[in-house]
């Protein structure tokens, strides 16, 4: 019997399958893949390297191709990834650690995501798990298997793991480049969905998802009134019960009241009597008690988020103490500040926003020769790379300094 079965769903993939084949030789021992007929060099890339491909007509359901997918994995644990998504050896290498433990049931990998402009956010996410007939995924887009893999978990007395290493997507620069044809896709999806089940909250709130991530004002106004009146009409109990709970309502808290910051952090202190150890909304509660100049509050709610774990890290590390560095600079306490966003940048070298925090703050602090500092330590910890240049770049264009941003974007 295979160990891993890793399973794809696939599309005229055969721009991203060469490097993500490469990067994936060694995760797996067998290869399943869905592929939505895709009309280029798709199914003879993953044949060659030794995969089985099915051809399934798409049905505008994710989930359904993910299924088709584990329905014919023979393998003892499940990996699930997309093309354009490239694991490193220090992943795989705990991949097959977890897989031989009798006491692991499913591992979650870590994600990071290369932004517009050099930086780059992370997230973890569930995508690896023993091989059960009821670890299905659900929701036909934005689709998910949390529920079923935690009872699998509960029941059989199995441990959740973290992977070690991380796996790179590409998706967002992808998305971007694919324009408002995704948006459009998507909200059809959804909307299908919710036809289909007008108390669905997950597709709802990732409706209201799909309109912000577009930054569609009108989209996200309709799809923000919805969701609320369906919440409305749900006992809390119901609602906090869903692992997504906490970033369906922050997120809903923000499209609510984006003008209002005194009803938005009204609103934020009462879904936390609900779910007090929520980073997604200690977060954005510090965010907008900040904005209130309530520093003392913000700080507070900050440093609650960097005593808890989250699915999302940066949550609960390098976007707090960013936030912690501009309270500093508020205060006008420059070391604090220069502490918080070195602290930022142990995590995430590229973050522009913790950059441009430790460059104030070092400036004001009179740091020797801090802007040279900061270009040799970033360069000299991440490698003269576009995306280390970039970053930089983008950081130096915030402060206003334009003549070393363009020398930076060129180097």
């Amino acid at each position: 019997m295979p160990q891993i079965s890793l399973c794809m769903i696939v599309k005229d993939e055969a721009e991203c399958l060469p490097r993500f084949l490469d990067a994936a030789a060694g995760a797996w021992d067998e290869l399943i893949a869905i592929d939505s007929e895709s009309t280029d060099t798709t199914r003879a890339l993953i044949e060659a390297a030794g995969g089985t491909v099915t051809t399934r007509p798409w049905t505008d359901d994710f989930a359904a191709a993910r299924n088709a997918a584990l329905d014919q994995a023979t393998g003892e644990w499940i990996l699930v990834l997309d093309a354009d998504e490239f694991i490193d050896p220090e992943a795989i290498a705990s991949l097959r650690k977890i897989a031989s433990d009798s006491r692991a049931g499913a591992g979650r990998l870590t994600l990071r995501n290369p932004m517009p402009g050099g930086h780059s956010r992370t997230n973890r996410l569930l995508r690896f798990f023993r091989n059960r007939g009821t670890n299905r995924y659900t929701y036909a887009i934005h689709e998910d298997i949390s529920e079923p893999v935690t009872q699998m978990l509960r029941t059989e007395g199995l441990q959740l793991r973290s992977i070690g290493g991380e796996v790179e997507h590409i998706g967002y620069l992808r998305e971007h480049a694919a324009g408002k044809n995704k948006q459009a896709r998507d909200t059809a999806l959804l909307q299908r969905c919710i036809d289909a089940d007008p108390r669905d909250l997950y597709s709802r709130s990732k409706l209201l998802e799909v309109a912000q991530f577009w930054r569609d004002a009108a989209a996200t106004r309709t799809a923000a009134a919805q969701l609320n009146s369906e919440i409305a009409r749900t006992p809390t109990s119901q609602i906090i019960r869903h692992h997504w709970a906490a970033r369906m309502l922050e997120r809903l808290g923000r499209a609510l009241h984006e003008c209002n910051p005194l009803a938005e952090r009204a609103y934020l202190e009462r879904w936390l009597q609900s779910l007090p150890h929520a980073p997604e909304l200690l977060f954005r509660l510090g965010l907008v008690c900040e904005a209130l100049e309530d520093l003392d509050a913000a700080e507070a709610q900050l440093l609650r988020c960097l005593e808890l774990r989250s699915d999302n890290p940066q949550l609960v590390t390098v976007r707090p103490r960013v936030g912690l560095a501009r309270i500093a600079m508020a205060r006008g306490d420059w070391p604090t500040g220069i502490h918080h966003a070195e602290a930022a940048l142990s995590n995430t070298p590229l973050d522009v926003e913790a950059l441009v925090a430790w460059w104030v703050c070092a400036l004001q602090a009179q740091v020797p020769h801090a802007t040279d500092a900061l270009i040799e330590h970033t360069v000299s910890r991440c490698g003269p790379s576009r995306s280390t240049y970039s970053a930089l770049a983008a950081a130096a264009q915030t402060l206003g300094l334009s003549e070393l941003a363009h020398s930076l974007a060129h180097s």
